[in-house]
């Protein structure tokens, strides 16, 4: 491969299949909230306690919860799930964007930041709050039947690894529109 004039390569995607991209994005901003909201309202306290990692050998969960346990679990397991709507929502910009062959806008750069950001605390989130929430699914329970789990998984660390790469992404479409700009400016 020569290092000299890259030669023009074909975008994959074609308008149509990029504002259908756009749209599933538009759609999961509003589905995935709308069952987390569901779940954990619906939920009973032994299916939540599960969820959240507590061990079925511990002492009974409480078999209903007290209303402001259940909307504070609920207020805390929508965070994470608030923070990737907002990170699709900016994926749907991108998508809007590319499919109006638009690729180094700042639009696009926003987008991707916004995008990097909403799954990078999406992920941080995920983190912190299982054990918030597995305290107070057993706050009311027996004693000695309190509990907290602290839950490391892959899924939220790649979440955080995936926003890290998106970040750098859209630094380098940044620079990329700089160029351009100062391109423009001496033709």
């Amino acid at each position: 491969m020569s290092r000299g004039r890259p030669q023009e390569i074909p975008m994959p995607a074609s308008p149509r299949n990029l504002r259908l991209l756009s749209g599933l994005c538009l759609v999961l901003a509003f589905a995935l909230p709308a069952f987390v909201l569901y779940y954990l309202v619906a939920s009973p306290p032994e299916v939540l306690a599960e969820k959240f990692g507590i061990p079925a050998a511990s002492p009974p969960v409480p078999l209903e919860l007290a209303t402001w346990h259940r909307a504070a679990i609920v207020v805390l397991g929508l965070l994470p799930v608030l923070c990737m709507a907002f990170g699709l929502a900016h994926a749907r910009r991108c998508f809007q964007s590319f499919s109006r062959r638009e690729y180094f806008t700042l639009e696009v750069v926003q987008g991707l930041r916004g995008l990097a950001l909403g799954f990078f605390f999406s992920g941080m989130l995920g983190l912190l709050v299982t054990p918030v929430l597995s305290l107070l699914v057993t706050l009311s329970a027996a004693p000695g039947g309190r509990s907290i789990t602290l839950n490391v998984d892959s899924t939220n660390l790649l979440t955080m690894l995936f926003a890290g790469l998106v970040w750098q992404i859209s630094a380098v479409v940044a620079k990329a529109v700089m160029l351009a700009e100062e391109n423009s400016q001496f033709v």
